[in-house]
């Protein structure tokens, strides 16, 4: 062996062996798991290295089932960040957002060739509600020289001013791409707020980048290193938009002998482009995304019953019904971004190409629509491991037809851990809340090994958290309230929540026989925790382990020393 680990809590999340007292390590593959006096006859002298845990825990890496990794990069570079909570965990309030926003705007000379935009990531007014109601006259106050856009936490919405719009030759909200929606108010005149995905992407394909390539390396690898620091040895890209630098840059990352994560591509249904990944065992396309609906901050996830209506609501201008020829939405009940013939002529075209796919869907409406679909494309026995994203709202009936179509959902259980709060009081009220990503019922009809849990970065604020996303799937409270639980009904065990951060992934991205478990064979992306975390109290889970190290493929990743 080339290294061994015992002397701690070695946990396989293998069922058949669950529980381990050494682990043996040869090149990148994991060669042997088992007792300490069988493993420690493969330590040879002068070549093993013996790695003793001193009673820390020793788990498979943790993997991003959806995330929007090459985002999270781009944002480095492309971005502002105003979250409530940066990158490095920091608080924010209304007079610190606005200083960011006025201070880049005035060091934005209007003059420069071609002309800078500002762009801002993370506007919250959940979070802090005192910030003020955007739209496009604030945003031609703080200037109508120099584009401004400033997207949404959620990533569903975004505003900006009138020197956008003119930039972009956008005069009328029928100009709006499919699938998307150029806010107007009763008179048809644009508000500047911009809803999902197809509209925010045609405004921001008019920003000039200069230098991308160069920027893009630098980023993509700051922030795998952040990844591997954080305990993931995988992430994703839930929603991959293929541009020929960005592609050669995590291609070429891929490649290095550094290299700290694996990551997992899906191709946005929207882009018309064509990938240029060069794919190996440390990146890979695995299928392609679609969105059926929207996002509960923005009143765009298609529910079967109206949003709460009050002044957060109408501060975060839910949108009214869109017109023709999309499907005619209940008032007040979010949007369907696509016709049920639309959506089955993307879904179908991609199945017949043997394509995973996996659909953005949170509402009742959307997962109804979505399930519909599979169940007449799918036949019994297909292992095509088709994927549900969010599933927000999923009823128990639409958990059990999952379960039946083999249909995965991967679970935003963490919008709890900032939003359960203002979900209950402000969007959709307590009995909705307590059935919000319900893991206890999912787990009556889905194998917990094919399930998993999500953060969703750069859509949710603060930098990656790991165990602050398993003690929400465990607690269902919120970070700052230990004592309010959000459908004690839905809760899950710790055991359960790292299946669903470790092997439920893996299987969702078709790795299974590869990562997500410590058995002879895989890979040894491996994570070691300070603590137990099946010993620690679960409100404390967040808190009270420390990552100490991760590896990949059997090299360490040397955690402590990546940013120096």
């Amino acid at each position: 062996a080339d290294i061994v680990f015992h002397g701690g809590d070695i946990f396989t999340i293998d069922d058949k062996n669950p529980k381990v007292e050494a682990l043996a390590v040869k090149g990148e593959r994991i060669l042997a798991v088992g007792d300490w006096n069988d493993i420690k006859r493969k330590v040879k002298h002068g070549h093993t290295e013996v790695v003793d845990l001193k009673g820390q825990t020793l788990l498979p890496g943790f993997i991003a089932a959806h995330e929007h990794a090459t985002l999270v990069a781009g944002a480095r570079f492309l971005y502002v960040d105003i979250s409530a909570y940066g990158v490095n965990g920091e608080e924010r309030d209304k007079d610190k957002v606005l200083e960011i926003i006025n201070a880049t705007v005035a060091q934005t000379d209007p003059e420069e060739k071609p002309l800078p935009w500002c762009l801002f990531m993370g506007w919250d007014i959940e979070l802090i509600p005192d910030l003020p109601t955007l739209d496009v006259k604030v945003l031609d106050q703080i200037s109508n020289k120099v584009p401004i856009m400033v997207i949404a936490q959620n990533g569903h919405a975004a505003w900006v001013n009138n020197k956008t719009f003119k930039e972009c030759n956008i005069t009328s909200p029928d100009q709006c791409p499919p699938g998307g929606i150029y806010v107007a108010d009763e008179n048809g005149e644009l508000t500047g707020m911009l809803l999902e995905e197809p509209a925010t992407k045609y405004v921001l394909a008019h920003a000039p980048v200069s230098n991308l390539r160069l920027e893009a390396a630098k980023a993509i690898q700051e922030q795998w290193k952040d990844y591997a620091t954080r305990g993931f040895t995988t992430v994703s890209e839930l929603g991959h938009s293929p541009m020929k630098e960005i592609d050669l840059s995590l291609s070429a990352t891929a490649t290095l002998d550094d290299c700290p994560v694996r990551l997992a591509l899906y191709v946005s249904v929207s882009s018309k482009a064509k990938h240029e990944i060069i794919e190996n065992d440390k990146i890979w396309v695995v299928g392609d995304k679609v969105w059926a609906d929207g996002s509960p901050h923005c009143g765009t996830s298609a529910l079967s019953e109206p949003y709460l209506d009050n002044e957060m609501t109408r501060r975060l201008a839910f949108p009214p019904p869109p017109p023709p020829p999309a499907i005619p939405d209940p008032p007040k009940c979010g949007i369907l971004c696509w016709s049920n013939d639309k959506l089955f002529e993307i879904m179908k075209g991609l199945h017949d190409k043997g394509r995973q796919i996996a659909v953005h869907a949170h509402g009742e409406r959307a997962i109804d629509q979505t399930l519909n679909i599979f169940k007449q494309l799918m036949k019994p026995g297909d292992d095509r491991r088709h994927r549900l994203e969010h599933a927000g709202f999923i009823t128990e009936d639409q958990l059990k037809l999952c379960g039946e179509l083999g249909v995965l959902p991967s679970f935003f259980v963490y919008q709890l851990y900032f939003y359960g709060k203002s979900f209950y009081n402000n969007i959709v009220g307590p009995e909705r809340t307590n059935r919000w990503a319900p893991m206890g019922t999912a787990v009556k009809y889905i194998d917990i090994g094919k399930i998993s849990i999500h953060e969703d970065h750069p859509g949710i604020p603060g930098p990656s958290q790991p165990f602050a996303n398993i003690k929400t799937a465990v607690t269902r409270t919120q970070r700052d309230d230990p004592n309010m639980v959000f459908g004690k009904e839905n809760r899950i065990t710790v055991e359960q929540a790292i299946k669903a951060s470790t092997i439920g992934p893996a299987y969702q991205l078709f790795r299974d026989d590869e990562i997500g478990s410590l058995e002879v064979g895989k890979f040894a992306d491996l994570v070691i925790l300070s603590k137990n975390p099946y010993k620690v109290d679960p409100l404390k889970l967040d808190s009270d382990i420390e990552v100490v190290e991760t590896y990949i493929g059997g090299r360490c990743n040397c955690i402590k020393n990546m940013f120096k």
